[in-house]
């Protein structure tokens, strides 16, 4: 092995750069998450399933950063020609871990960002469509990790070149998914857009609201370049030279997911756009009615607590007054109780 030249000092920088782009997303994606539980623990002092999910793609993105360091001891960014073939079994194991992970921290953010949407969407319809598309990822990421975990038997053989196995076209199967992530991306994003603009909302918060969408969007973009980086990786002749591109977009695409998700729920940090009201108002056909004048009408099976139908802390985090003590909106979600 010692005749092996060292890698160019470009190659180097390369794998600097990789991890350096890595660590700068996840700690976005950590200061997102850091003040969402501040807000949602400490202050609001009602943490829900939303934030426990996102906390699980942080984990994840947290083993994804781990993975990729280790990724980097073994050749990531660096020509076959320099190449320790020693690295190879490594590598190739990492790799299939980093596609299980990946798989997950996507889908869940997107399953967080929809459990959000279920505390402010008042219709059932929308409801409906909210629940059904978080039951559409659950099962597309059951799939997506089974059939990680499944693309070569023995899946041994995908690291053991000495190991013969029966694979599928994972060419293929990284193409279909990351479109359907994309489509997954827009769908989430326009879902919640006709309840908005029915809701009545002073200018600013219109504006803040539409910088998350930028956000949003901004990250479907980049969903969109990794795709290609998904071309480069799967038609290179150097595959572990050419994972890079791909690792750096899927890091700056959970980063930038993580962040746009976590923003609405910060609204108590920043009291002036927040306005000064309790009630928010949104309109429903011809009429306008008061988020305490719909929880007065709700009944029983609609105000069920659990993960997917919480109507009774709905807008407690995009609308509530965050002059108000914890106890006081306590009280004040109590006093529109049915008797």
């Amino acid at each position: 092995m010692g005749s092996l030249a060292p890698p160019p000092p470009e190659e180097m920088s390369q794998r600097t750069t990789t991890l350096a782009i890595a660590s700068a997303s996840f700690a976005i994606a950590t200061f997102g998450i850091t003040l969402r539980l501040y807000v949602r623990v400490h202050i609001m002092k009602q943490p829900s399933w939303d934030d426990w999910v996102m906390v699980v793609a942080w984990i994840s993105m947290a083993t994804y950063l781990c993975l990729i360091g280790f990724l980097t001891k073994y050749g990531l960014g660096i020509r076959r020609e320099y190449f320790n073939p020693e690295w190879y079994r490594s590598a190739l194991m990492i790799g299939v871990g980093i596609e299980a992970v990946c798989y997950c921290i996507i889908t869940a953010v997107k399953i967080s960002i929809l459990l959000l949407y279920l505390r402010f969407v008042p219709y059932r319809t929308t409801r409906a469509l909210i629940v059904s598309t978080i039951y559409l990822l659950v099962g597309f990421m059951t799939i997506c990790e089974i059939v990680v975990f499944l693309q070569c038997r023995p899946l041994r053989s995908v690291w053991d070149l000495n190991v013969t196995g029966d694979c599928i076209n994972m060419t293929a199967f990284l193409y279909s998914t990351a479109v359907l992530h994309i489509l997954l991306d827009v769908w989430v994003l326009v879902l919640p857009i006709p309840t908005l603009l029915k809701i009545k909302r002073p200018g600013t918060q219109k504006v803040v609201l539409l910088g998350i969408f930028l956000i949003g969007g901004l990250a479907a973009a980049v969903s969109c370049v990794r795709l290609y980086a998904i071309r480069i990786f799967t038609t290179s002749n150097d595959p572990i030279y050419d994972a890079t591109p791909i690792n750096i977009w899927s890091f700056i695409e959970m980063g930038l997911g993580i962040l746009c998700a976590c923003i609405p729920t910060l609204r108590p940090l920043f009291p002036k756009i927040g306005g000064s009201g309790y009630t928010e108002t949104f309109e429903t056909g011809d009429e306008a009615t008061t988020l305490n004048e719909r929880s007065m009408h709700l009944t029983k099976p609609d105000r069920e607590s659990g993960p997917l139908g919480s109507e009774e802390v709905a807008f407690s985090d995009l609308s509530h007054n965050s002059s108000l003590s914890p106890q006081k909106r306590t009280q004040s979600t109590e006093s529109i109780d049915p008797p």
